[in-house]
């Protein structure tokens, strides 16, 4: 049992040493005492001389710093090396035409050789391949729309402490809270509990009414300039500090009015694989022109009156929702006064640019609370100013309620006295018997 003593005892000197004098592992540290500090320290000042009785882990120590020391005078001595000839490229203005770029880019570089390298070598393999998926024609439905994955959207802020509670809201979706801007998403229902995405059986559908938004797209001609322009004229006197640190390098780059390249993606499965069978009937969008789905250009004599009535239930709603968002946000740049309008705004940049640009600094902004406040916004906007809450709203919408029991009842419009437009009211253009 002694000797066994002994083995365990030299095998734990042997770790320890080895651990001492490897500079990956962490080191022990000894309590020692002011007598065994001087001890350790003499060695060091001169020049580890060994007849000082320095022992095996003191040298170890000492070792390690001289290589250390030598690694470090290593590294600056190169970095000088190659500062020099950064700095004598940079004062003779190398750096500032991007001259730089075109140097690093030889003439010289490989291209691909396709005729050497062809793909298709005469030999397809043993395997067969199957026929085209087409989910629309074999499956009985469609699998639920619930995720966009080209955007990224930003958790909801925690903002202030007393605002963390609204994290333990798991429920909460950001994409779908932007009202009309939120990219389409499935639901299980409209309301009907009994409802089944499957065909009953014995029925055959011969009629489809599809109304569909179109996909998503960059905001009206302006959006965003008042924002861009307000920061840029107090520049000189704020710096956005916490989550608005990001302002510091903003820039505006949306467009306006067209399809997003993320809109196009979403309507790219509409009219596939069916798009030989159905005609495409472009409408004109702009005054003059009679369009049941642009009714508002038609009737514009009441637009500016109905602005002033959406605006101001508007305001009303933000003044109570963003107040908090206006004194968070307001203390995060100093020598900027920042507005409730400000808050506004920088919302509104947060779907519009993930839409656009596939992810928005802006949207962690602010809560789950303000985001849902955000979404009321969009009702209130659209109650007010396209539906029952709109003086105006059932003669705008007459006409394509018209145009639709003139579908579902096989009749023929023949009084034009509101937007629809007579010259497409035809047996080509205006079908009434078609089947799918």
């Amino acid at each position: 049992m002694a000797g066994g003593r002994d083995i365990k005892a030299g095998f734990a000197q042997q770790q320890d040493e080895q651990q001492d004098s490897d500079p990956f592992l962490p080191q022990p540290k000894e309590d020692m005492h002011s007598s065994e500090k001087q001890h350790f320290i003499a060695p060091l000042a001169t020049g580890l001389d060994s007849s000082q009785g320095v022992d095996g882990s003191t040298y170890s120590t000492s070792r390690r710093s001289i290589l250390i020391s030598v690694a470090l005078t290593g590294c600056l001595l190169a970095v000088s090396l190659m500062a020099v000839p950064l700095w004598i490229l940079w004062t003779n203005g190398l750096f500032n035409d991007g001259s730089w770029k075109n140097a690093l880019v030889s003439s010289a570089r490989p291209s691909a050789n396709r005729k050497a390298f062809p793909t298709n070598i005469g030999f397809a393999g043993p395997t067969a391949t199957g026929k085209e998926a087409a989910l629309i024609l074999t499956a009985p439905y469609l699998p639920l729309q619930t995720a966009q994955p080209p955007l990224v959207a930003a958790p909801p802020s925690s903002g202030s402490t007393k605002h963390k509670h609204l994290q333990k809201d798991k429920d909460f979706n950001m994409l779908q809270s932007w009202g009309q801007i939120s990219p389409w998403y499935s639901v299980e229902s409209h309301g009907l509990k009994k409802a089944d995405s499957i065909q009953p059986e014995g029925c055959r559908i011969v009629g489809m009414h599809w109304l569909q938004r179109h996909g998503a797209r960059y905001p009206g001609g302006g959006f965003g300039a008042p924002l861009e322009k307000r920061l840029q004229d107090a520049r000189p006197h704020w710096n956005a500090t916490g989550s608005l640190s990001f302002l510091n390098n903003w820039e505006h780059k949306l467009g306006a009015e067209v399809l997003t390249p993320f809109g196009r993606q979403q309507l790219c499965f509409f009219g596939i694989p069916a798009d030989d069978q159905y005609n495409l009937e472009v409408m004109v969008e702009s005054p003059g022109y009679n369009c049941t789905l642009a009714p508002y250009l038609q009737c514009a004599n009441d637009n500016a009156e109905l602005a002033k009535v959406v605006r101001g239930k508007s305001v009303v709603w933000e003044k109570y929702f963003l107040k908090n968002a206006q004194k968070r946000l307001g203390k995060q740049i100093p020598g900027y006064n920042f507005s409730m309008q400000d808050a506004k705004d920088m919302m509104d940049m947060c779907p519009w640019e993930t839409v656009a640009l596939g992810y928005s600094s802006f949207c962690d902004l602010f809560t789950a609370e303000e985001w849902k406040g955000f979404q009321h916004l969009s009702d209130i906007g659209l109650w007010y100013g396209s539906s029952f809450g709109s003086p105006v709203a059932r003669a705008s919408g007459i006409g394509y309620v018209q145009e639709l029991v003139s579908r579902l009842t096989h009749t023929r419009i023949t009084e034009h006295n509101s937007t629809t437009n007579s010259s497409f009211h035809n047996d080509l253009q205006f079908p009434l018997n078609d089947a799918l």
